[in-house]
């Protein structure tokens, strides 16, 4: 559950027209319900409005931060039934894009602190074979937790931020990939990639490609992120904390299978040798295979 702060509170509180006193309007805490599922990215939410101090919802309207739209009635929990259709009116005429993208913004943040406190040994994830094969493979880890990638928003325009870490647990560098990609209305462009270094907290761009729209970017994305450092370094932990344990499995199966492979071979009777129509005949009788018991019906 995220708790929306007063102006936050007050940008959606303003959509409504209550029955009730202006002070018991200003008195709504809003609050945005998101499942702890680290594995899920459907977008679902709950926006709940509560007096405070009261355990009951005035009413609670579920959203798709992704879809923009309103989800449908049976999905609802609401306490007043009368009024839910005119709140679900007025979130469906009067929800701007700034709306959506704070929606949005609140709920990939719920997500990334349930990521980033996800315990390995209770989380199984599935590498795939490429991954496993190589340890020196970059990996973003969206490819594990569909929620994990960032969302910034500049100038109006939203980009999002994959990171790709280093999965080998026996290596200390601190090296990540941060690809950068805009979001347009029918369609992603990637821009640029940031190369950082969250130990020598040093970083630059993988080629010269829009500079000055990613620098302004990844500043906006630094902003935002006051403890990026230690951040960054717990999802890297992670995800060398889960690669270990599938690359020792994955490194045991194909043992296992090599094995297996040797045991049928030295299990299956070699073929005959083919003789030759000039060899000498195996019969033992000094001639030519051709001239003995080629065709006799021998059987050699």
């Amino acid at each position: 559950m995220i708790h929306l702060n007063e102006t936050e509170s007050t940008s959606f509180v303003s959509l409504f027209d209550f029955t009730k006193p202006t002070s018991d309007e200003q008195d709504l805490q809003l609050t945005m319900v998101v499942c702890n599922d680290v594995f899920c990215d459907c977008g679902n939410v709950d926006l709940v409005a509560k007096h405070r101090g009261h355990i009951e919802p005035h009413f609670s309207v579920p959203l798709n931060v992704f879809g923009w739209k309103v989800c449908p009635d049976d999905t609802v929990v609401e306490t007043n039934v009368e009024q839910y259709k005119d709140y679900e009116n007025r979130f469906k005429e009067e929800l701007t894009e700034a709306h959506w993208s704070l929606l949005r913004k609140k709920y990939y943040q719920h997500k990334h602190v349930h990521i980033q406190e996800a315990k390995p040994e209770d989380t199984i994830v599935t590498f795939p074979i490429e991954q496993l094969e190589s340890r020196g493979l970059m990996m973003n880890l969206d490819d594990l937790f569909p929620a994990a990638s960032f969302t910034v928003y500049h100038e109006g325009i939203e980009y999002l931020l994959f990171d790709a870490y280093c999965k080998n647990d026996a290596c200390k560098c601190g090296d990540i990939a941060i690809e950068i990609v805009k979001v347009g209305d029918k369609e992603f462009e990637s821009l640029n990639t940031y190369l950082y270094n969250y130990i020598k907290k040093e970083g630059e761009f993988e080629s010269s490609a829009n500079t000055q729209e990613v620098e302004q970017v990844i500043n906006a994305f630094k902003a935002e992120q006051p403890r990026l450092d230690e951040m960054l370094r717990k999802r890297n932990k992670l995800m060398r904390q889960l690669y270990k344990p599938a690359r020792i499995k994955y490194e045991e199966e194909q043992e296992i299978w090599t094995q297996e492979i040797a045991k049928r071979a030295a299990a299956t009777p070699p073929s005959p040798k083919k003789i030759g129509r000039n060899d000498p005949c195996p019969c033992g009788s000094g001639k030519k295979y051709k001239k003995c018991c080629l065709n006799s019906g021998s059987g050699l």
